[in-house]
């Protein structure tokens, strides 16, 4: 009888320690109460040794220990409420103070003082013997109750829930106390003897009947699936020492009739090697099969976590409005995990949230600014991706009760980049507690959760930026619709303008330019050779404000759609020599050479000669005014199949590559252009383009700021020939 409490008592007490342990080994709790436990199974051994004669010396030194593992079984408990319900911080002489009596303690309850003497009478009976000091003992012991009592008992600041946890636990060492102190102190103070030390472990049933119904219903720890992986590792090695034992018998009764002495010559390491070797390969395969089945029987009315993810993420993506989602989620939440409520809070964000965002399960309770702040102050001092209020130390006792007031059970921080958003609150199960199964479950849900909502959040964002933007795209659109037309109307005058002034200007520099040639011609007398300096320079500006007045009234017909091309046959050659000997007295003043190479001798082209004149005069009249003095200016005629090119090759200032692709705009200067001729119009270039693509031909250009440029055209000599461009140069200049 004695043997058969004491085997049931023991393994009850380290089978639920052992589980606790394996389902957090870093937790204080659990650590303790392995240690309590530990600690009971020794002082239940050490009373059955005590109690039945051996050896008087073996049952001396068991008496002695059991005095010693009892002070131990209250020492761990002791230990054990600084994490029971929740973890409460000792100072540093609290702790120095009590270390100091325990060791005292355990070292005075080692003394025959208390532990008094056994001897062995005639016929094998133990006789015990009281010690002096054993009241002293029991003092003690009554000292390092008080003191469980007072840590599960003292409120500080804790809610009902707590209050209940504890209050159990503490009923449940009162009873156990209460039988211990009967059976090992009063029973044989009063001479009955220390045969009653026997019935010692009965009451630790009531201790250890207590925790694990805590465990089972209030959810302190995860039992179910500690259960399950113990009893599927269990399973695979006994399969797999059954399987290899039954081989082992096999082989020798039939390979080896049983003669086992024919193996000795092997090499020991090899058949460890070889043994090894086929338990690993065997030990997965066993113990995957062992799962399924322990979770067939445990998690039998549990959801599938495949099917949960499956539905969890349609509901995350059949949805863009971010309150739906949130709504979704928590719905599928507390269905699947059987909870009485789940909801979200997100923090306010600019452009996207204006106030916080509230959203779950209906009824779901309201948390205040306060509270949330309270949350996010233990969130950002903590790296854990789940808030269980049970574990919560005595610097978080406000947040566990404001939890606890609240129905949660568990919070989980929504991080983004490690910001924390949001969070996400869940109550307590309607069946059962919160398994290691569904605390997995729960952290791949928040991932998927994180990136939902930070989806739904851009998406917001986006949708108000889009709402902004078009509110001020039609504001800007109104108002440039406002300008175009106004500056459609300033360019309707300005042209108009153009067009008056430059008929108006037309007439009397005609009448300037005729008398200033009759003068130089010699029919108003002989002129003196300065005066007739000054008088080819009147003629020649004169000439230059024609072609200007004459550009002018071009581009103002360009605009008014009256831009004629009259074309007829003529020896481009013969043309393009006469502007350039025009040209060269202006070259001659800037202390320019024009250089004249032709290559070819059939330029006969049917276009409009005084346009192609136009053109001509406005690419070398550039060339010399944005050169250097003392440079070559190349004009360069080239007769090619199907087409007549020319090219005016300068060395001057070049045009900056960042202005070269708004060079033939109307009206459009270069930056280094303006700085080196201040009166030019930026109309030479724009008419060029448009004369050359009336005649279907292109355009050439190519220049390096500060290395010189190239301007020219090719004019197809067939007039039926189409198509026109720019032809630029190569990635070395600037186009």
């Amino acid at each position: 009888m004695d043997l058969f409490i004491l085997i049931a008592t023991f393994f009850a007490n380290f089978m639920l320690g052992l589980l606790v342990l394996l389902r957090d080994a870093k937790s204080g709790m659990a650590r303790s109460f392995i240690l309590l436990c530990v600690f009971i199974d020794i002082w239940l051994v050490a009373n059955f040794i005590t109690n039945h004669a051996l050896d008087i010396a073996i049952n001396v030194a068991a008496n002695k220990l059991a005095f010693v593992s009892a002070y131990s079984i209250l020492l761990s408990a002791v230990l054990f409420t600084f994490f029971f319900p929740h973890r409460r911080d000792i100072s540093r002489r609290r702790a120095w103070v009590l270390s100091s009596v325990a060791v005292i303690a355990l070292l005075f309850s080692a003394t025959d003082a208390v532990t008094g003497t056994v001897i062995q009478q005639p016929g094998g009976v133990l006789d015990f013997s009281v010690g002096p000091l054993l009241w002293l003992y029991v003092v003690g012991a009554l000292f390092f109750f008080g003191f469980i009592a007072w840590n599960l008992s003292a409120r500080h600041d804790r809610d009902k829930r707590e209050s209940a946890q504890a209050h159990s636990v503490l009923v449940a060492f009162l009873l156990t106390a209460a039988l211990v102190m009967i059976t090992n102190g009063l029973l044989p103070l009063v001479g009955l003897g220390w045969g009653a030390t026997r019935f010692s472990p009965l009451a630790t049933v009531i201790l250890v009947g207590a925790i694990s119904y805590l465990i089972a219903r209030r959810g302190l720890f995860d039992i179910r699936s500690a259960t399950v992986r113990t009893l599927s590792y269990a399973a695979s090695l006994l399969t797999l020492s059954v399987v290899f034992y039954s081989i082992a018998y096999l082989i020798s009764a039939t390979v080896l009739n049983g003669d086992i002495t024919k193996v000795v010559d092997v090499n020991p390491i090899a058949i460890i090697l070889v043994v090894g070797f086929a338990f690993a390969l065997a030990f997965q395969p066993t113990k995957r099969f062992f799962d399924t089945v322990t979770d067939g029987i445990f998690y039998r009315d549990q959801y599938k976590v495949e099917d949960f993810f499956a539905r969890f993420g349609e509901v995350l993506t059949t949805t863009d409005d971010l309150r739906n989602l949130l709504q979704s989620a928590a719905t599928e939440l507390a269905t699947t995990l059987k909870l009485d409520q789940v909801f979200f809070w997100l923090h306010p964000e600019e452009g996207v949230i204006e106030r916080h965002l509230a959203a779950g399960t209906p009824g779901h309770p309201t948390l205040t600014s306060r509270d949330i702040a309270m949350l996010d102050d233990y969130a950002a001092g903590a790296s854990t991706s789940l808030v269980n209020p049970e574990l919560l130390g005595d610097q978080h006792r406000a947040l566990r009760k404001l939890l606890h007031q609240n129905g949660i059970a568990v919070v989980m921080p929504l991080r983004h980049r490690d910001t924390t958003f949001g969070y996400v609150a869940l109550g307590n199960r309607l069946s059962g507690t919160y398994t290691d199964r569904d605390r997995d479950t729960l952290a791949g849900a928040t991932n998927e959760l994180v990136i939902a909502i930070q989806n739904a959040l851009s998406l917001r964002e986006v949708k108000a930026i889009n709402a902004t933007l078009e509110e001020r795209i039609a504001l800007a659109t109104k108002q440039l619709r406002r300008s175009n037309a106004k500056l459609r109307h300033l360019d309707e005058v300005k042209d108009e303008f153009m067009s008056m002034a430059s008929h108006q200007l037309r007439t009397p520099l005609a009448g300037v330019k005729g008398n200033l040639s009759m003068v130089l011609e010699g029919d108003m007398g002989p002129l003196f050779p300065k005066q007739e300096q000054v008088l080819r320079q009147a003629f020649t500006s004169s000439d230059r404000m024609a072609g200007l007045v004459s550009d002018f009234l071009n581009v103002s017909r360009i605009q008014t759609g009256k831009f004629v091309i009259e074309k007829a046959p003529f020896d481009l050659h013969a043309a393009v020599k006469e502007e350039i000997d025009l040209l060269k007295p202006i070259a001659a003043t800037h202390q320019m050479t024009l250089q004249f190479n032709v290559d070819g001798d059939d330029f006969a082209v049917t276009a409009d000669e005084s346009k192609l004149r136009q053109v001509v005069m406005n690419f070398v009249d550039n060339a010399i005014y944005y050169s250097h003095p003392n440079s070559t200016i190349t004009i360069n005629l080239v007769r090619t199949k199907g087409a007549a090119m020319l090219t005016v090759v300068d060395t001057g200032i070049g045009v900056p590559k960042a202005e070269q692709a708004r060079l033939f705009k109307k009206f459009f200067r270069a930056k280094n252009a303006r700085t080196q001729r201040p009166d030019g119009t930026g109309v030479g270039l724009f008419l060029a383009q448009k004369v050359i693509a009336s005649h279907h031909g292109s355009l050439i250009f190519h220049s390096e700021e500060n290395k010189g440029s190239t301007f020219g055209f090719r004019l197809p000599t067939h007039p039926h020939v189409a198509g026109h461009t720019i032809e630029r140069g190569s990635a070395s200049t600037r186009e």
